[in-house]
């Protein structure tokens, strides 16, 4: 059985996917300190067969304003997971982000153009790179996942689902900054699913879009919500939207099913559903 290590398992999908694998029996390594270039160098420091790479700094609107901070540190604890996994083979699955920007294409499949719209967007992409010229040059392992939009259980109010299931039990009225975006919302287990699927089946390379293939409006979130809670709170559509927001999101999942039988289990309506029986 592998041996992994996850890196950022402090973090929601992190914490989350650290569950899920133990309780696939799948043996965890857990990093105890900050990743920096001493980390890896002590002699107790175990070889491991893959490493998931999920530490890295996600905000997208402090980005803006700490730009300097995300990039060095995104890149560098990348760079150091990098040589780790040179030096003991070990696999590594790195968990980019959605890096398509306003795709012309729907569904966005993982040929799409590259847009870098933020700074934490940018880190990301400066990692894709730099994971595949270790890939190139040094012969890793390497398996890119680009997650679309994950949401689920215990996720922090200040992301978008948990906030309207909050406002829809808790408040008198949903308020949100804009309703018309649409998003592929992938729930947080099928997302650990296919990371098990990776490490079971020993996939060796390949860079995939992770998403549920479909696309809803915020408005629909709205709606799906308030029927499962059976609430009826008035929304309040303010009209805000981000630097360089998003106006669609929906992943081309195909080249999962071709090369892994894979598909996501959960409907949006079962991830809320489960969501408010918590």
């Amino acid at each position: 059985m592998s041996k992994v290590l996850i890196t950022g398992d402090k973090g929601y999908i992190g914490s989350r996917l650290k569950i899920y694998l133990k309780k696939k029996k799948i043996q965890i390594l857990l990093l105890k300190k900050k990743i920096d270039k001493n980390l890896f160098k002590t002699a107790k420091f175990q070889k491991v067969d893959v490493v998931v790479h999920l530490a890295a700094k996600t905000n997208v609107l402090k980005s803006w304003d700490q730009k300097n901070n995300f990039i060095i540190d995104n890149v560098s604890s990348t760079k150091y997971v990098l040589d780790y996994c040179i030096e003991n083979k070990s696999k590594l699955i790195f968990i980019s982000s959605y890096l398509y920007g306003n795709a012309k294409k729907m569904p966005t499949d993982e040929g799409g153009a590259l847009k870098t719209l933020n700074p934490y967007a940018l880190s990301k992409k400066m990692c894709e790179d730099m994971c595949n010229f270790y890939r190139i040059n040094y012969g890793l392992e390497l398996i890119i996942i680009r997650p679309f939009n994950i949401y689920g259980p215990g996720q922090n109010n200040s992301w978008l689902i948990p906030n309207i299931i909050n406002q829809a039990k808790n408040s008198n009225q949903i308020i949100l900054n804009s309703v018309h975006q649409k998003r592929d919302y992938l729930y947080i287990d099928d997302f650990s699913d296919l990371i098990y699927t990776i490490i079971k089946k020993d996939i060796k390379k390949g860079t995939f879009n992770l998403g549920s293939g479909k696309s809803h409006s915020i408005k629909n979130v709205v709606d799906t919500v308030q029927r499962i809670n059976k609430s009826k709170k008035p929304i309040k559509n303010q009209n805000i939207l981000r630097k360089n927001d998003i106006k669609e999101t929906k992943a081309d999942i195909g080249k999962l099913y071709k090369i892994l039988r894979w598909k996501p289990k959960w409907t949006l309506k079962q991830g809320i559903s489960k969501i408010l029986q918590k």
